[in-house]
């Protein structure tokens, strides 16, 4: 495999979903890249020590949690274009379409990993 095919072959995807929080309404969103799911792992992981990462017990606090899921959601959505911060500057009612998209979105890349 060349290097144009390897890149090719895992350049991010882009996906249009309905959110039902939205009422149905479309939204475009892109998997995320290695360094973006570096980031947005290394956010929910902040309170965990060493320690209990080797054990493989996880420890996320649900504030760090809800910062990672928005940070993971700006990262993602193509259409409509949201900045972290316009995204955490909405009413506490757009929380359900931020969680709604991030899981679609952990879905998303999680077929992809599946398929590679």
């Amino acid at each position: 495999m060349n290097k144009k095919d390897f890149l090719t072959k895992f350049k991010p995807k882009t996906k249009v979903i309905k959110v039902n929080a939205l009422d149905g309404e479309e939204v475009e969103i892109r998997e995320l890249t290695v360094s973006e799911s570096n980031e947005v792992q290394t956010l929910m992981l902040k309170d965990s020590s060493t320690e209990e990462l080797a054990t493989g017990k996880i420890n996320v606090s649900v504030g760090q949690l809800a910062v990672a899921q928005t940070r993971a959601v700006s990262l993602a959505l193509v259409s409509p274009r949201l900045t972290e911060e316009e995204l955490s500057g909405l009413g506490s009612d757009a929380r359900a379409v931020i969680i709604e998209i991030y899981e679609t979105l952990m879905e998303f890349n999680s077929q992809k990993s599946r398929r590679a």
